[in-house]
């Protein structure tokens, strides 16, 4: 450590000076390795002269050894967790900007490699003089490090929202493990045949995985089309289909995929890439560009149903195409689909089942939140107002914020207000 000095040599009776200290430390810093991280930390305080005594805590660094055990948790803790995600790891992140409504939190597929190739130019120069490399007989074992290096783990990783398709940097406390909703799939509302027919050919899908009997080429993977009208359910038992088997699911707008036939063919190279590593079930949403008949005169639109076909047939995984045509087809990308599946307009009765489903959820999310048999004794006027099953859930959404403002437990006061300002609906005319 170098001696104090103070940088304000101005002799001020009124104001005391300020003095710094500069402090040789090192930490680990993450691209791929752990490398030694060499910087200096500056340690500034103001006092009247080097003779008086100040509260330790009153600096910006202090010693480990004088750290409360909690603090010391944290950092072990910390650097456990970094540990398990160096690699490629699938986590939930809570993130305390987001509005995590129906789940524990985002979920994130944490693969630095992944990014750096996605973003090579945009990776970080931190400050300092990298020292030498961890080895790799350490860095490839299971066992996190001891003492004091497992206390110097990086406090960020980086990791890609399967949601949003977004690369984002993450506090590494706020990082858990993810805890799948195997009964998200309960709460399907659909003909119990299809339901269960999902069920099988998901299920059977990923026990071949594990088989080493089973060759994969072309054709082998698993392609479902449900068809239907906005907030019929589409999405939603994707979702569900995802958390009973246990796997990421990776939504896909199809709209972003590109205009360009070799823009889609990077574009889905790089997708279908991911969903192989990383276990992926895929969901491709409004796939309606790639649905249309090919026409002589269009040979784009033929480019990019040929594009997408062929990526379809070569994928070897479980792969969902939602659509809301009921109609119009490619023959070739129709002939890659196992299942097709059409979902109507909900009716009384399945929305008298969604809505008393959301309540369960919600029941679960916030116990103390939510007053559930208020909410049930109007079940039959919510059911008589004509909303999607996305509408629903955004009526939840918008009541549930309102209560929150209010701090008040969530009722069907707050939701005929929601329903009634967002949607037009006026339910205390029922």
């Amino acid at each position: 450590m170098h001696l104090g000095f103070p940088y304000d040599r101005e002799e001020d009776a009124q104001n005391p000076r300020k003095w710094m200290w500069a402090v040789d430390a090192w930490t680990y810093h993450f691209d791929g390795a752990l490398r030694r991280l060499e910087t200096t930390l500056h340690i500034e305080l103001r006092t009247n002269s080097a003779e008086e005594e100040i509260d330790i805590w009153r600096l910006d660094v202090v010693p480990l050894r004088l750290l409360d055990e909690r603090f010391l948790q944290i950092l072990q803790d910390r650097g456990r967790t970094f540990w398990q995600c160096r690699k490629s790891r699938f986590v939930s992140y809570l993130d305390k900007d987001a509005d995590v409504s129906y789940h524990e939190g985002e979920r994130f597929m944490v693969d630095f490699q992944a990014y750096k190739d996605a973003n090579p130019d945009s990776l970080d120069s931190p400050d300092g003089l990298f020292g030498s490399k961890m080895p790799d007989y350490i860095f490839e074992t299971d066992q996190p490090p001891a003492e004091p290096d497992l206390l110097l783990m990086p406090s960020e990783v980086v990791g890609f929202q399967l949601r949003t398709n977004k690369w984002k940097h993450l506090k590494v406390d706020r990082v858990e493990d993810v805890h799948w909703d195997y009964r998200a799939f309960d709460h399907l509302i659909m003909n119990p045949d299809w339901k269960g027919l999902i069920e099988s050919l998901v299920t059977t899908r990923l026990d071949a995985e594990h088989r080493t009997d089973v060759p994969f080429n072309k054709g082998n993977g698993l392609v479902m089309l449900l068809r239907g009208a906005s907030g019929t359910g589409k999405t939603y038992t994707a979702e569900a289909a995802a958390e009973k088997a246990g796997r990421p699911l990776y939504h896909i707008d199809c709209s972003d995929l590109g205009t360009k036939p070799d823009q889609i063919k990077a574009n889905l190279q790089t997708v279908f890439k991911r969903a192989k590593q990383w276990g992926c079930i895929l969901l491709f949403e409004d796939i309606d560009v790639f649905l249309a008949p090919r026409a002589r005169d269009d040979a784009d639109c033929n480019a990019r149903a040929s594009v997408f076909s062929h990526g379809l047939e070569y994928h070897d995984g479980i792969v969902i195409l939602t659509s809301t045509s009921c109609s119009l087809f490619d023959k070739a990308l129709i002939s890659r689909v196992r299942l097709t599946i059409y979902y109507p307009p909900l009716s009384k009765l399945q929305r008298s089942e969604l809505w008393h489903s959301f309540f369960v959820r919600l029941a679960d999310f916030m116990p103390f939140g939510i007053d559930v048999l208020n909410l049930r004794r109007h079940l039959n006027v919510f059911a008589e107002c004509e909303l999607n099953g996305r509408q629903i859930r955004n009526a939840l959404t918008t009541a549930r914020q309102l209560a929150q403002f209010n701090d008040e437990r969530l009722g069907f006061e707050h939701l005929r207000r929601a329903i009634l300002l967002t949607m037009g609906f006026d339910l205390s005319a029922e």
